[in-house]
């Protein structure tokens, strides 16, 4: 799915695995004039482009016939692209949290398939059911890198005792649980 979001942004958002991207493309402008009523009832004459809602830095007056230029307040043109921009950031946050659910769900997926306890049977044979930090009997397998997730090196695995592998490395979800 390709979404215009502002200006000369374009965001690329991936239904089927939650990826998405942002990216510039030039606008190829459709200007018109619009004579702006700014604060103390000044004027200053822009262009708008309407398919991107840039505007131009303030033209001379002289040049164009004003009376057939469209008028707005310049805080109403501020307020609307102000819209905009909350709108894109609520819609990048929401596919955000899809993104991060989907990966919880195909993480929690994988590591309750056969394929996963053979790999992790394969590395605690190789550690010979060992903590490779304290010498412990070894509960759990560690990922040192999620690279190549699903598709592990054996080296990229580690067998660690429950203690140690949550001290070393999800020291963060223990204060996390004491906290709430």
């Amino acid at each position: 799915m390709r979404l215009r979001v502002c200006r000369d942004e374009y965001l690329v958002y991936c239904l089927s695995c939650g990826r998405f991207e942002s990216f510039d493309m030039e606008c190829k402008h459709k200007w018109m004039y619009i004579l702006f009523e700014i604060n103390g009832g000044k004027t200053q004459l822009r262009q708008y482009c309407k398919r991107c809602h840039d505007v131009s830095k303030p033209l001379k007056q002289g040049e164009v016939d004003l009376s057939k230029v469209e008028r707005r307040l310049y805080s109403d043109y501020k307020e609307y692209v102000g819209t905009i921009d909350n709108t894109i950031s609520e819609l990048i946050h929401e596919l955000s949290n899809i993104r991060k659910n989907r990966k919880e769900e195909d993480y929690k997926k994988y590591m309750s398939s056969d394929k996963w306890w053979e790999v992790r049977e394969k590395v605690m044979y190789r550690d010979s059911n060992i903590c490779q930090i304290c010498g412990d009997p070894a509960a759990h397998v560690h990922h040192l890198t999620y690279e190549h997730f699903k598709d592990e090196f054996l080296f990229e695995l580690v067998s660690l005792c429950k203690k140690c592998h949550h001290k070393h490395y999800h020291n963060d979800l223990i204060l996390q649980s004491k906290i709430k």
